[in-house]
């Protein structure tokens, strides 16, 4: 398998689930694809995870065919404890 093949990116923009698709070569890491295609400016402020079918993966997971990427946002606040505030409220 040396050719590239297409890949889909999910992400979140202002609660609106959002795709991109990007053709890859075989043998890429998530690091790599992060890098290559500067997935970082697609959320700039956020610090972010890339999950494939809903499991956190590590960086060095090399994207197979057919995986669904998603970008997870890292969470600020436990929202049980962000529940507990706002009820004091």
């Amino acid at each position: 398998m040396s050719e590239s093949f297409p890949i889909m990116l999910y992400f979140s923009i202002d609660d609106h689930l959002m795709h991109k698709t990007f053709n890859i070569p075989p043998d890429t890491s998530i690091k790599i694809f992060i890098e290559k295609f500067n997935i970082k400016s697609i959320l700039p402020n956020e610090n972010i995870e890339i999950g494939v079918y809903g499991k956190i993966m590590k960086e060095d997971y090399i994207i197979k065919i057919h995986d669904r990427l998603e970008v997870y946002a890292k969470v600020k606040i436990d929202p049980k404890t962000r529940r507990k505030k706002l009820a004091k409220i």
